[in-house]
């Protein structure tokens, strides 16, 4: 019916119309600043304009629809678009291989502080905890030879207990 046919070319128009002005918009926020795609959207305009206003005179029944007029309008404005989407494809493969190098060299940082960080901290702390450990098993050993001598001395003293009370029971 044409309400319906009237309902969806408004909410297409609609959706048309906030997609130019993302595009036109994000330009700034997505830090695409190039003069060409300006220059491209400026001319774009005029298509733009005429093909909305064929539209909206069609949606107010103000006369009849000139689809050759439409068509020419859309025919011009196309090759326009298709060459603003191919300078937003350049501009963002620009900026990812920019953001991929950006990458590479954090990547790289990153890798040298390990690096760094292994030279100069965890080489001395590992050094220190060898030595700890060598500290350690020289204590242990000198530990046993002191009991190894403890053991002589109190062999040797109940040996001479034993020969002191073998004399005493001799006597």
């Amino acid at each position: 019916s044409r309400s319906s046919f009237k309902n969806q070319l408004e909410e297409s128009i609609e959706l048309w119309e906030e997609s130019h002005e993302w595009l036109i918009n994000s330009e700034a926020s997505l830090e695409l600043h190039s003069s060409e795609l300006k220059r491209k959207f400026d001319s774009l305009e005029v298509y733009r304009k005429g093909y909305l206003g064929i539209v909206e005179q069609t949606l107010e029944n103000k006369g009849q629809t000139s689809f050759e007029e439409l068509y020419s309008y859309e025919s011009a404005y196309l090759p326009l678009m298709n060459r603003i989407v191919g300078l937003y494809a350049e501009n963002s493969s620009s900026k990812t291989q920019f953001l991929r190098i950006l990458e590479f060299v954090i990547l790289a940082f990153a890798l040298l502080l390990l690096g760094v960080e292994a030279r100069w901290i965890f080489k001395p702390l590992l050094e220190d905890l060898k030595a700890a450990f060598a500290q350690r098993e020289r204590d242990a050993n000198e530990l046993k030879d002191k009991n190894a001598d403890l053991e002589k001395a109190i062999h040797a003293a109940e040996d001479a207990s034993k020969a002191k009370s073998a004399f005493l029971a001799n006597m």
